[in-house]
């Protein structure tokens, strides 16, 4: 459509683009939620395959001097 010369081709032209708009909204929500999910699931196995790689290289089990160091970071930034 052109120029809209009357009210409601007006009409018609903001209806029409606003649909469009929807459109294009709804597949840029679609596309970002694809790609989170993708994005979650290499994450899920990036993190597996570490897990894999410190439990083979004896890392897996952290000692308890280390879980002592960590309780006392997470108390420290409890006062922030």
């Amino acid at each position: 459509m052109e120029n809209p010369t009357s009210v409601p081709e007006l009409m018609q032209f903001v209806q029409t683009t606003l649909q469009n708009m929807q459109e294009k909204f709804q597949n840029v929500e679609d596309s970002i939620v694809r790609r989170m999910t993708e994005t979650g699931k290499r994450l899920d196995e990036l993190e597996k395959g570490l897990t894999d790689l410190m439990d083979h290289s004896g890392m897996g089990e952290p000692y308890e001097e280390d879980l002592e160091s960590d309780k006392d970071f997470s108390d420290t930034d409890k006062g922030r």
